[in-house]
């Protein structure tokens, strides 16, 4: 008759292999906690990073918002200026009075004068408008210092128009200045009135009058 089995070795290798199953487990799980711990940590510092980035983002576009707003404001400003020193230029404010009041720069005034089409005539610069009344009207003549009003009339024939000035005997009286500055600005007034409202004619420069003609 043979021998029983003995199954205290198998039993003490099986119940090894539980140990260290069991063990391993204890590992694996104990190394889930700290992964666990570890996505919670790196969860509450992304949301940490994201809020940050959002406070950031909001700050930055607030600055921005607020330089945007400056800047806007300034251009307005800017414009505001621009559009008085026009308007006080052809009421014929002098430089002088405009920097007083306004307190403009330089390039302020240099800008209006180049948009209303001034130009140099000696030391200065000029422009000339006119004040159309039907068959008469105004010659307004701008300098950077003053403004002066010639009346004209239309003509007949091959005369286009009178404009009527004073002569060297009056002209120190009605304009305060100089007489060596009439013929200067009433030449500024003459070929100004054949550029922009008498193409192809010419002008005469008499004791009184300025004509405007065709031969």
């Amino acid at each position: 008759m043979s021998e029983p089995t003995d199954f205290t070795e198998a039993g003490k290798i099986f119940e090894q292999s539980m140990k260290d199953a069991l063990a391993h487990i204890d590992k694996v799980a104990a190394d889930l906690a700290v992964q666990q711990e570890k996505a919670i940590d790196d969860q509450i510092a992304a949301k940490d990073e994201l809020s940050n980035i959002r406070r950031e983002a909001e700050k930055i576009s607030a600055e921005a918002i607020e330089q945007h707003r400056k800047k806007y404001d300034e251009n307005v400003r800017q414009d505001l200026l621009l559009h008085l020193t026009k308007n006080l230029i052809m009421a014929g404010r002098s430089v002088e009075d405009i920097f007083l009041w306004l307190e403009v720069k330089e390039d302020v005034i240099l800008r209006a004068w180049s948009e209303l089409g001034f130009t140099k005539l000696g030391d200065h610069v000029a422009h000339v408008i006119y004040d159309d009344m039907g068959k008469a009207g105004d010659v307004i003549f701008y300098r950077d210092d003053i403004s002066l009003r010639f009346p004209y009339e239309f003509g007949a024939g091959l005369t286009l128009a009178t404009v009527y000035v004073p002569t060297e005997e009056q002209w120190t009286a009605k304009t305060k200045l100089p007489v060596e500055d009439r013929m200067p600005i009433l030449e500024f007034i003459a070929k100004r009135i054949l550029r922009d409202q008498a193409k192809g004619h010419l002008y005469k420069i008499e004791n009184d009058h300025i004509k405007i003609f065709l031969l």
